[in-house]
Parts: C-alpha cells; sequence; structure tokens
C-alpha cells in the first residue's frame, strides 16, 4: 500500500517517469543499490516506488523525528544511521591551518576525544594528534584531500565532530543483506544541486567488504541514476516535469580486491568506490556547470530529427556521448572549446533562450501549435483531488 501511495503521488508531481535497465537488477538475492542524491526525500521515494525490489534506505536518524518522513521511514522499513555531522558542535575560538597542522586562537582542542574529526569549511578531517590546546596534527579528509590544499594561515570557524560508534548499525545492516533482503544508499552523503557527483563516502565500500568478510556473502553494487528535468531546466522539485530512473550494471567485489583488502582496507575501500562512482556516471549526465549541462540536452534534442522516434534509453545515451566529447575536445584543447564550437555554443545557448521566452519546445517549432489533452488534464486534476 506505501508502494502505491507513493506511486500516486509521484503521477501527480511529475508527468511522465520512465524507468530503464530493471533487467539489471537480480531477481533473488541481497543488493545494494547506490544512487546520486539530488533532492534529499523525493529520491528515495522515487527508487523505492520504481525498483522491481523492495528496498530498505539508510536514513539518518534525525529524520526520523520528523512526523511525515519519519511515518513514511518506518513504514518502508528504513534503517537508521547516527551521523557525526549532525552531532557537530561549534568549535571554541577559530583555527588556521599551515600543512597538516591545525593552530588556534582561544581554542581548546583537549576537549576532542579519540577517533574525533574536525570540520573546515566543507572539510572533514581527522584528528592525528592533539598537543596542545592551541595545537592539533590534522590527518586527511573524508574524501583524502589533504589539509595543505586548503586556504593557510586563515583564521576559519570550525566544527568538532563527536566519534559514533556504527557497530549496532553495520550489524543490522550485514543481517538484513544475510537475508537476502536490498540496501539502498545514497552514497554522496546528502542531497544536492550540482551537476556532477560529489565525492562518495566509504560507507557503502565499508559494508560492501563487511558482508563478505563476515559471512561471505559477496553483494552486488547497483547503481542508480535518477535524472529530473522540465524544458530545458533540470532539477527534481519543478511540478510537471519529467523523470528518468536507470538502473546500471551490477559491481561486484572480485577475488583481487579481496585480497587487497586484507593487505590494506583503505587503499580496497577506495578502488571499490571508484568502480561505483564509474558506475554511477554510467547512468547520469554529468557536466562541469548547468550552462553545459543545458547544452548537452539542447545539442541533443536538436541532433535527431523531430520525426525520428528515439527511446528515452537512447536519449540518454546520447546525452552521455555528447557530454564526453566535451571533456575530451576541452581537455585536447588547454580546457577549451574551439573557435568553430564556442560559436556553435553561443548559438544555441541564444536558441534555447528564444525558446524558453515563448514557453516552446523543440517539436512545437515546425507546426507552432501546442496539443492540450483535455481529458489528461481532468484526469489529473481529479485524481490529485482524489488522492489528497
Amino acid at each position: 500500500s506505501i508502494i502505491v501511495f507513493l506511486q500516486s503521488i509521484i503521477s501527480i508531481f511529475y508527468s511522465s517517469v520512465e524507468v530503464l535497465g530493471k533487467q539489471n537488477v537480480p531477481i533473488h538475492g541481497p543488493v545494494i543499490f547506490t544512487g546520486n542524491h539530488m533532492n534529499q526525500f523525493v529520491d528515495g521515494a522515487m527508487v523505492f516506488a520504481t525498483n522491481p525490489r523492495r528496498v530498505r534506505f539508510m536514513v539518518a536518524a534525525k529524520s526520523f523525528k520528523h512526523k511525515i518522513v519519519g511515518f513514511l521511514s518506518r513504514a518502508t522499513g528504513c534503517i537508521p544511521v547516527t551521523r557525526s555531522q549532525d552531532l557537530a558542535i561549534a568549535g571554541t575560538g577559530k583555527v588556521r591551518l599551515d600543512g597538516h597542522k591545525m593552530h588556534g586562537q582561544g581554542t581548546r582542542f583537549k576537549d576532542f576525544k579519540p577517533k574525533d574529526k574536525v570540520r573546515i569549511g566543507g572539510d572533514t578531517f581527522a584528528i592525528k594528534s592533539v598537543e596542545s590546546d592551541t595545537e592539533a596534527t590534522l590527518g586527511m579528509s573524508d574524501d583524502n584531500k589533504s589539509p595543505s590544499t586548503l586556504p593557510q594561515n586563515t583564521l576559519k570557524e570550525y566544527k568538532m565532530l563527536p566519534h559514533v560508534d556504527q557497530s549496532e548499525m553495520f550489524d543490522a545492516v550485514h543481517q538484513a543483506l544475510v537475508r537476502g533482503q536490498c540496501l539502498g544508499i545514497f552514497p554522496e552523503g546528502g542531497s544536492h544541486d550540482r551537476t556532477d557527483l560529489l565525492p562518495l563516502k566509504a560507507g557503502v565500500a565499508a559494508i560492501a567488504y563487511g558482508a563478505l568478510e563476515k559471512y561471505g556473502v559477496n553483494v552486488p553494487i547497483i547503481p542508480v541514476g535518477l535524472t529530473y528535468w522540465s524544458g530545458s531546466k533540470t532539477g527534481g522539485d519543478r511540478f510537471r516535469g519529467r523523470a528518468v530512473i536507470e538502473f546500471g550494471q551490477p559491481i561486484r567485489i572480485t577475488p583481487d580486491m579481496l585480497q587487497k583488502y586484507k593487505e590494506d582496507k583503505r587503499g580496497a575501500f577506495t578502488e571499490l568506490l571508484e568502480g561505483v562512482s564509474e558506475g554511477m556516471r554510467a547512468v547520469i549526465v554529468t557536466a562541469d556547470n548547468y550552462e553545459e549541462l543545458q547544452l548537452i540536452h539542447t545539442t541533443r534534442r536538436l541532433y535527431k530529427k523531430p520525426a525520428q522516434t528515439v527511446s528515452i534509453q537512447e536519449r540518454q545515451d546520447l546525452s552521455r556521448r555528447f557530454a564526453i566529447a566535451i571533456r575530451i575536445i576541452t581537455r585536447q584543447n588547454d580546457g577549451k572549446l574551439p573557435t568553430d564550437l564556442s560559436e556553435l555554443k553561443e548559438k544555441l545557448s541564444v536558441y534555447q533562450k528564444k525558446l524558453d521566452y515563448w514557453g516552446l519546445k523543440d517539436y512545437q517549432i515546425n507546426k507552432l501549435q501546442q496539443d492540450v489533452s483535455y481529458f489528461k488534464l481532468f484526469y489529473t486534476f481529479l485524481h490529485g483531488f482524489c488522492l489528497f
């Protein structure tokens, strides 16, 4: 019943929802689904409602406190996760970085406990050692970034992230997988509005390797791509927009990767995360910015004549090919587009702005009229009215 309810809500908010790659999802056995995270609560509902398997999502424990989200999370069997960032405390004083050293003014670094972390700006770093209340040594960030890459000798505010014992959560997750259940994770760690993936958190790798090491279960990881757009714009929060959910090829831990895990866990995690990241990029269209992403979709629409029938799978593949082509061309041209492509880009931009101004779509240019299904409009209104 909860699936029917979510499907009804989705059918009202989105004009169409296309699902690709269901054949890649195993019919039986445990599966870990990893999706890109563009829209905080919509993404989970989308994967849950369109998945051929029943999925239990890992959800931040604080979300269970929300009345609606908490109800839906409990109804769908979500697993609560207490995250250290949800328990972050504003640090006393300010800090400045000098390589891996962190110096403070008015700080109390001795308040840090073993395995605590510190967040400076948008980066979270491990604390290797605390020399005094005003001096500490930092390790690498969660996405393997060195503190020396951040602005140096500049006073900044910071937050203290307490260590959270996740052993009970991992036990619950592993037991669910051993029973053949499916797990849903958004490994970027939080929703965002960027046009590319954020660095993936190590949790999905720890879960997959843990299930294999403790229980001998090699759980396939299925990347899930969520793409939303409305006209020439992208984003999952636009009423009557369109959505495409694509399930990619499964990713498994190989014997060589398992051997590496026994010798170097961090290196094995990094290798698996790179594979998962690559798999996720294979089911979405990535770009450096929204202008480039819009250019890719405009080019794809004009590449095929309106009279030609193009499946949603072909549209996705074609957009990804254009995205890859742009990266290759700019890389070969010192980060810039050649003059002829730059001029073409400008023409496409002007063309798209004119379409947006007049509220038109490409296929309407030839006939200059819009077909309206009044029955569909009435049905949509009646459906929404009865549901709410």
